[in-house]
């Protein structure tokens, strides 16, 4: 059976999510292949687009608590 990992990393080189994909066990041509990832696709892009939004929300969040008593300023509606 064959394995596709995946290693998200950000800009400087920090892991951000590993995922490992189990593919089908009859791969003996590169058309299998390619098939079996297809098919994995859309799930390796949604584990990675959550890897993405959950790291920029932990710097967001960072990015807060650095600000003058956690306060943001909001303007007022008129």
């Amino acid at each position: 059976m064959g394995q596709v990992k995946v290693t998200v990393t950000d800009d400087d080189g920090k892991v951000i999510g590993v995922h490992d994909y189990n593919l089908d066990s009859e791969l003996n041509t590169l058309s299998k292949m390619e098939i079996s990832i297809e098919e994995l696709r859309p799930q390796m892009l949604s584990d990675i687009t959550k890897d993405l939004l959950e790291e920029e929300q932990k710097r967001f969040k960072k990015k807060d608590h650095l600000s003058p008593g956690g306060v943001t300023k909001s303007r007022s509606k008129r």
